[in-house]
């Protein structure tokens, strides 16, 4: 989009709106009208005229969590993540990381690597994992990561029945694919999101403000564009989301972390497969989430969606 056109669409409190959002306006701007959505905060949003990067949503988070989160959950003096699979043959892996570094963060990844492994091989009889997620936090503003947040939550009822109260309430707003647990004997429930195209092309969600239905059949065109696009618009979506939830019910939020994560994700995924995957949390720094996807969207247009 032309500098000029973007200007102006911006001066009407509106950015550009791809064909698999959801909610897009049609905003006259000279002769012409352009498809467009409002922002959460317009003073953050990069200036998307020559197209969105993942240096342009890595710093709208970094911005992001800088104005409205109120806690941080990256640690440099450890490695920490959350894991979550649900397997098919009953139950799941779903627990925090937080492992002290000692020698040396490589050193401290392998080892992180190697128990997860290990704990996989025990569960190897209930494979394949029909879903799932490992995420190990990163610095904010860091390359080539997935923007996710976590929700620290308490209520009259215990933590269990806010996190229920409170994934309805995002579902409510067109947001699914959480993580949620109670911990310190159901005083506190955790809500945890992560932006994981994967799962939602896979189950042909209308999620985060985007019919993914819609952008798995166009996103091969021009892979990078799209994915970088999406990543924003769903950044932006958890971000008004959580301003809803602040004025919903601000008494019983106790802490908003956005975070940054390298990850991968499972889906359908066999034992083998998943101890691959996991092997390359070794080196979080390689990874590239285009790169990453296109090599899942390029194996899953080879099978037949569900």
């Amino acid at each position: 989009m032309p500098q000029d056109i973007s200007s102006r669409l911006r001066g009407t409190g509106h950015v550009p709106a791809p064909q698999w959002v959801i909610e897009r306006v049609s905003v006259p701007i000279g002769k012409q009208r352009l498809e467009a959505r409002k922002p959460a905060d317009l003073t953050i949003w990069p200036d998307v005229s020559s197209g969105v990067s993942d240096r342009d949503v890595q710093k709208f988070w970094a911005e992001a969590s800088k104005k409205y989160a109120n806690s941080c959950q990256w640690d440099e003096s450890s490695v920490r993540g959350s894991v979550a699979i649900g397997l098919k043959g009953g139950g799941a892996i779903d627990h925090d990381i937080a492992v002290t570094i000692e020698r040396s963060v490589q050193s401290t990844y392998q080892k992180v690597v190697d128990s997860l492994s290990a704990e996989i091989r025990r569960n190897s009889r209930l494979f394949p994992a029909a879903y799932g997620v490992v995420g190990l936090l990163q610095p904010l503003d860091s390359p080539g990561t997935r923007p996710g947040f976590s929700l620290l939550i308490s209520g009259p009822h215990g933590g269990s029945e806010a996190a229920r109260v409170f994934l309805h309430a995002f579902g409510e707003r067109g947001i699914s694919g959480l993580l949620a647990r109670q911990i310190e004997e159901d005083q506190y429930g955790i809500i945890r999101g992560l932006f994981l195209p994967e799962w939602f092309c896979h189950f042909g969600d209308r999620n985060g403000g985007i019919d993914w239905n819609v952008w798995k059949t166009v996103a091969p065109s021009d892979f990078e564009k799209h994915f970088y696009e999406a990543m924003l618009v769903w950044s932006d979506e958890i971000l008004k989301t959580l301003h809803h939830l602040q004025e919903k019910a601000r008494l019983n939020i106790e802490s908003i972390s956005l975070n940054s994560y390298s990850a991968i994700t499972l889906v359908d995924t066999d034992e083998k497969t998943t101890r691959n995957e996991i092997s390359r949390l070794k080196e979080p720094a390689g990874f590239s989430a285009a790169e990453v996807f296109a090599h899942y969207l390029k194996k899953r247009l080879r099978q037949p969606m569900p």
